[in-house]
């Protein structure tokens, strides 16, 4: 690993670590406690913010994963939502997550709603 990702990671992880930590150690149980109840999520969630955290240019990124981890914890949202925020949140361009509270607002805050609301499915 050369000087470039080693800082990468860690300008990653700090704003993972910055954006969650607003998380008591009762809450941070319960995130991981949330990740283990459903095993295929929990493996590709937790993949995920690996990828994001080492792998991202920018660390809006994990800083969006920590803040999906305080919404979990808070119930404002399920692990489902999590994984599906999460994977938008990872394959999406920086210059996209601006739009992700527009398209969840014009959604009623769901995910999909758009294409059930206009009678037509994601694959046709």
């Amino acid at each position: 690993m050369n000087v470039y990702q080693k800082n990468k990671l860690k300008r990653n992880y700090a704003a993972f670590v910055h954006a969650a930590s607003g998380m008591n150690s009762a809450e941070a149980q319960s995130l991981l406690d949330q990740f283990r109840s459903n095993e295929s999520l929990s493996e590709s969630v937790i993949e995920t913010i690996f990828d994001v955290i080492v792998g991202s240019q920018k660390s809006v990124k994990a800083e969006v994963l920590g803040n999906l981890a305080i919404a979990l914890v808070e119930k404002l949202i399920i692990l489902d939502d999590y994984n599906t925020l999460a994977l938008m949140d990872h394959f999406c361009s920086v210059s996209a997550l601006p739009a992700l509270p527009k398209f969840l607002n014009s959604n009623d805050g769901k995910l999909y709603q758009s294409c059930v609301r206009r009678g037509s499915t994601i694959f046709a």
